[in-house]
């Protein structure tokens, strides 16, 4: 069997199978943004890593070396965060092809150190290494959580309201807009950074403030950060939380910059907000009792109620304005 039969998550789960139970240390092992191990009597040991592929995850035609960087740190930085941590350190391993500049790397390293220095994560080593002909990154993070902040994505129950911060599908809709261009010089990148939707392309946020003010306001009982879009991360929920649920179409949050790129694209807002990954937003649970709470709540952020955990028989189900129920296929970004 071909890898790209199996796909990505379906070769993850095999590989769980193969790799087994983890020693008594590991607290958390495969399925979740970071690994969990014990550390001392008030805190947990988070790891995580994340790697980017030239061609896969960025197109060098419109991402400059330094928002490369900025990428890598943030994608590894929003596992944290959802896990209700704070990140401590990070180690880099860079691949180059032979035709590789120094300016290059020197760029690659200050985006990741910008990245860095904006969420208190410094960058302690990494590797060099020489590619074939791809430049790629790959960070591994170590974070640290209270015990009791701890969150994973088998929490959740029936009767939990489901919820996300910010909005969706910007990531996406910035990607599809600069490829429709031909390379882009790096002043106009440099000020489209700042413009959505393609800042949320070029410079994503992880979202650790607003994981720290929902988990100190409310009882969040499951998390996820979406990096492969919604309609993917939260099957991730399914699976780990053995439940099923459902999703009003009509509350997904999307930006008005979002819905005027789609038009411009022609494609569909909604499936930009279910599809898109690289969003980076925080998908999470709270019991029914917390509703009035989070809705009265002043938040500095943006959430959005997007609908309500049911029995794992129900499936994930898509919701419509007109109420017709639909099961909602796991589809999103995936490597094979």
């Amino acid at each position: 069997m071909l890898v790209k039969e199996l796909g990505e998550f379906g070769l993850i789960e095999k590989l769980r199978k193969l790799v087994g139970r983890s020693p008594g240390s590991v607290v958390r092992g495969i399925g979740d943004d970071c690994a969990v191990l014990e550390s001392n009597s008030k805190e947990y040991l988070l790891f995580t890593t994340d790697a980017l592929v030239q061609g896969i995850h960025f197109d060098l035609r419109y991402f400059p070396f330094y928002f490369v960087g900025w990428k890598g740190m943030v994608a590894n930085i929003s596992d944290v965060a959802a896990m209700g941590g704070t990140p401590q350190g990070a180690i880099i391993t860079l691949g180059l092809p032979g035709n590789a500049k120094v300016e290059q790397v020197e760029d690659i390293y200050r985006g990741a150190k910008a990245a860095s220095k904006s969420y208190d994560c410094p960058i302690i080593g990494g590797d060099i290494v020489k590619s074939p002909n791809r430049l790629f990154l790959s960070l591994a993070l170590v974070g640290k959580v209270k015990k009791r902040d701890l969150k994973l994505r088998s929490g959740a129950k029936p009767g939990d309201i489901l919820a996300v911060t910010g909005d969706l599908g910007g990531s996406e809709a910035g990607m599809r807009l600069l490829r429709r261009r031909k390379k882009i010089g790096l002043k106009e990148l440099n000020t489209l950074s700042r413009k959505a939707p393609y800042s949320s392309h070029l410079r994503p946020r992880a979202r650790l403030e607003e994981s720290k003010a929902l988990i100190d306001n409310f009882a969040i009982s499951s998390m996820i950060d979406l990096s492969d879009g919604l309609a993917s991360d939260i099957h991730r929920i399914k699976e780990e939380s053995g439940v099923g649920a459902e999703i009003f179409e009509t509350s997904l949050p999307i930006a008005a910059s979002t819905r005027k790129a789609a038009e411009k694209l022609g494609l569909s807002p909604l499936k930009l907000a279910l599809f898109g990954g690289e969003d980076y937003e925080l998908l999470f649970t709270i019991p029914q009792r917390e509703l009035k709470k989070i809705q009265n709540k002043r938040l500095d952020f943006p959430v959005s109620i997007i609908g309500k955990i049911l029995p794992e028989k129900m499936g994930i189900l898509l919701v419509d304005a007109s109420y017709r129920r639909n099961q909602l296929a796991p589809k999103g970004y995936a490597h094979f």
